[in-house]
């Protein structure tokens, strides 16, 4: 588990978005959303962010990338970013930093809609790019008896 506050961020090569869980079962922060496009990396993007006014520090960070993640890190699909975790946790102080490719928080999210309620799944938007539901999948691993 991460050390709480969690800098939270779904980054793409069009816009990237950050917000803070204080805690566990807190609510997050508004969200701020900037364009990728107008930072050189996402070291810059971030603490642009930290530095606005009332902004929770955090002590660790989870980045959603669109990118493959494997190994030290990834670059974003379509934009020129590049993430090593290492790198963003000592240029911000972070205790942690996890990558995660995009669709995987979008298959985690699955697991908490209300079936019930369908607006639910108009709050995370139609299948399919550029929201990745349509990428993405969720499957029961737990053993199945005879």
């Amino acid at each position: 588990m991460l050390p709480f506050p969690v800098l939270l961020a779904d980054i793409g090569g069009t816009y990237a978005r950050f917000a803070v869980l204080p805690r566990p079962g807190a609510d997050p922060t508004p969200i701020w959303k900037v364009a990728t496009a107008g930072f050189p990396g996402p070291v810059e993007a971030i603490r642009s962010y930290l530095d606005r006014p009332g902004t929770v520090r955090p002590c660790a960070a989870f980045l959603a990338v669109a990118g493959r993640v494997g190994g030290d890190g990834t670059r974003l699909t379509n934009a020129g970013w590049r993430f090593d975790p290492g790198e963003i946790g000592i240029a911000l102080g972070l205790d942690a930093v996890r990558l995660v490719n995009d669709y995987v928080r979008l298959a985690a999210a699955l697991t908490i809609l209300d079936q019930e309620n369908p607006a639910e799944l108009v709050r995370i938007g139609p299948p399919g790019t550029p929201s990745g539901t349509g990428s993405s999948g969720r499957a029961e691993t737990s053993a199945r008896g005879p």
